[in-house]
């Protein structure tokens, strides 16, 4: 199973995006600034997990390498579905 990352810095929009760390992603956040989300079946249950542990954040999956769970910007805040 892939392991996941949380950025620790939001982007412009203030979502903080969630990244498959076994991926090459231009986007990875510096080790530092990157929290260890463990491991999941799919990008699905690695913002269910992060929207868990911190439910008043924008959390979204990376629209490069988890683009399965990536949601538009106007519905960030809508339930997620199964990838």
């Amino acid at each position: 199973m892939p392991a996941y990352i949380l950025n620790k810095h939001p982007q412009r929009n203030g979502e903080h995006w969630i990244h498959n760390s076994d991926k090459d992603c231009v986007n990875l956040p510096h080790p530092g600034n990157a929290i260890d989300l463990g491991v999941h079946p799919n990008g699905y249950g690695a913002v269910v997990h992060a929207r868990a542990r911190w439910p008043m954040a924008r959390i979204n999956g990376c629209s490069f390498c988890s683009k399965e769970c990536h949601a538009a910007e106007t519905s960030w805040d809508l339930e997620y579905r199964p990838c």
